[in-house]
């Protein structure tokens, strides 16, 4: 595992053949915020290329075609850090697997979880292809958090996006 330095004073985790391969092939990179992420974007252009346009490319998508010798459409990082690149972070993904591993920012802190104040319970809710799930409701946070996680497994397997107990 390397760390490589971008232009503006972020840092990317990748392996060893990838930053040989950055190295040989003298790539710059900086970093680019995307939502709540920030990701590493590489500049293709050569710095002897001055006529010919900017081709940028995020890192996570590089290091999966050097490991693998193919870019997916849609790549996601296992634990949402966008600049932690090794490949063993980084597996090929829906658009729907991709968008439930985001983090969320609620008033409780825990995804899929909101609360009625009317019937003071906890609310567990989720998505998947375009239909909501409302697997259960506790009186308990805790119970609640639970409950989400437990059907999030289901729907999702390897790439629900679990809260923390």
């Amino acid at each position: 595992m390397k760390i490589l330095a971008l232009k503006n004073a972020h840092y990317a985790e990748i392996d060893d053949k990838v930053y040989s391969f950055i190295n040989k092939n003298k790539l710059s990179f900086f970093s680019q915020k995307i939502g709540n992420n920030t990701y590493a974007v590489c500049d293709l252009r050569r710095s002897n290329d001055k006529d010919k346009p900017h081709i940028y490319l995020y890192l996570h998508r590089l290091v999966f075609a050097v490991m693998t010798g193919r870019i997916p459409k849609m790549i996601d990082h296992k634990n949402r850090d966008g600049l932690d690149c090794k490949i063993q972070n980084l597996r090929e993904a829906t658009r729907s697997q991709n968008l439930h591993n985001q983090r969320t920012y609620n008033c409780n802190g825990y995804q899929g979880i909101w609360y009625d104040k009317k019937n003071k319970r906890y609310y567990a809710e989720i998505t998947k292809d375009k239909i909501g799930y409302k697997p259960g409701s506790s009186k308990d946070l805790i119970e609640a958090v639970k409950i989400y996680n437990k059907k999030a497994i289901e729907l999702y397997g390897d790439y629900a996006r679990l809260n923390d107990i």
